[in-house]
């Protein structure tokens, strides 16, 4: 008897959710792309106790047809491509089609959308990917996600969780990362009932940057904006003086993606080399806009790692977008010597200066200006005019503290 199986077909949605979706950060990963991939403006995340019992994600997004929904949980069901040629040029956040069927899989899901062609919403109930309830709902135009208890029905991933702080803080991230990549969309995070992150939307980069790291990480930044070879870099960087610890804040975007990028992270720190101490590393949120067909996205299950067809073009126009944005913010005041005014400074030093009479004790004599100074000088002590008798022309004071008894006199009148 043979000794290979073919796997029932929950044991193998528990396997391939087990790809996509780690903890709760990576479902709120891939919920919160799937709300961007809608067009959604303005995105809600709540979660409690790490998101483990508790997640949710709201937007006003387009919404999902009611015909689409059940579809939506099935693997591989995607509206993103169709053709095996799309996948040279995806554009999308989410293509696979594996996020809600994985996490339906491994949680309790409640799904509440309204598609903006229909003028009724509908509710459906999803657990551990069977299907539970198929209702209407009166809810707004997009879509609202409530998951709840992650890994109910898988005890052996549930105990490799970390703790409620520990997910929570992988979430905020998630969340962070998310927010900068997208400055366009209005953020909000409450973590187990409190806000912890707002952002405007205002589209603007460096309002993301302030909502997500603070006013202190944003007043050390200089801009990035740069193209090379059909690559544009755009973006800030922190001041050499404002290097950190750690490679902790250093993000890049790349096609609205966010991404861990060695080739990025390579060409960063080596145009920072000479301009940042010994054991600090520079900090970016920088954005690259690279041709799709360029770029492979589909080589890690988070979908966080990527490949370019060509990585030298890449490295080359980050190291020069940075390098040329430190050049022309360079604050450090160049020393310049001018020989000819460093010479005659020294020359002053080194002649004595002669000594000139004052004119209350010597005549003025007319000299030559060719006429050499000491003998001017030995030409005024020449012609002047004797002092007389010291004792005529010094005031006869019997004490030093006449003089100040004369002029408060003086000042009396």
């Amino acid at each position: 008897m043979g000794v290979i199986n073919v796997l029932d077909k929950h044991v193998a949605e528990l396997i391939a959710a087990g790809e996509v979706v780690e903890r709760p950060a990576s479902a709120i990963k891939e919920m919160i792309e799937n709300s961007i991939d809608a067009g959604a403006t303005d995105i809600q995340v709540e979660i409690q106790n790490g998101g483990i019992t508790f997640m949710r994600v709201t937007d006003n997004g387009s919404g999902i047809m009611r015909d689409d929904i059940k579809l939506a949980f099935l693997p591989h069901a995607t509206s993103k491509i169709k053709l095996e040629n799309d996948l040279d040029s995806i554009s999308t956040l989410g293509f696979r089609g594996e996020a809600l069927s994985s996490i339906s899989s491994v949680a309790k899901l409640q799904l509440l959308t309204r598609n903006v062609n229909e003028e009724l919403g509908t509710s459906y109930i999803i657990e551990g990917g069977e299907e539970i309830a198929l209702e209407d709902a009166g809810c707004p135009v997009g879509t609202t996600m409530i998951v709840r208890d992650l890994f109910y029905n898988i005890p052996a991933r549930m105990k490799f969780l970390k703790k409620d702080r520990a997910e929570g803080n992988a979430v905020a991230n998630v969340i962070d990362k998310t927010a900068l990549s997208h400055p366009e969309i209005a953020f909000t995070f409450i973590r187990d009932g409190k806000r912890v992150l707002k952002t405007s939307g205002d589209g603007k980069i460096k309002s993301a940057i302030y909502s997500v790291y603070g006013r202190d990480f944003t007043g050390g930044l200089i801009p990035v904006d740069y193209e090379l070879s059909g690559i544009k870099v755009q973006g800030y960087i922190t001041k050499p003086v404002n290097a950190r610890a750690n490679r902790g804040m250093q993000n890049f975007f790349i096609n609205g993606r966010y991404v861990k990028s060695l080739t990025a992270m390579a060409a960063l720190e080596e145009a920072c080399k000479g301009s940042v101490m010994v054991g600090k590393f520079p900090a970016c949120v920088l954005y690259l806009s690279v041709p799709f067909e360029a770029i492979d996205v589909n080589v890690h299950p988070s979908k966080i790692e990527v490949r370019f067809i060509n990585e030298r073009p890449v490295f080359d126009a980050v190291y020069h977008a940075v390098k040329t944005s430190l050049q022309n913010n360079d604050e450090r005041k160049a020393l310049v010597f001018n020989n000819k005014s460093q010479n005659n400074a020294f020359s002053d030093i080194r002649k004595p200066k002669p000594f000139v009479a004052s004119p209350s004790v010597f005549e003025k004599t007319e000299t030559k200006k060719s006429e050499d100074p000491f003998s001017r000088l030995e030409g005024a002590i020449k012609n002047a005019k004797p002092l007389g008798d010291l004792k005529t022309n010094v005031a006869d004071i019997g004490s030093p503290l006449d003089i100040y008894s004369k002029v408060r006199k003086i000042s009396k009148k």
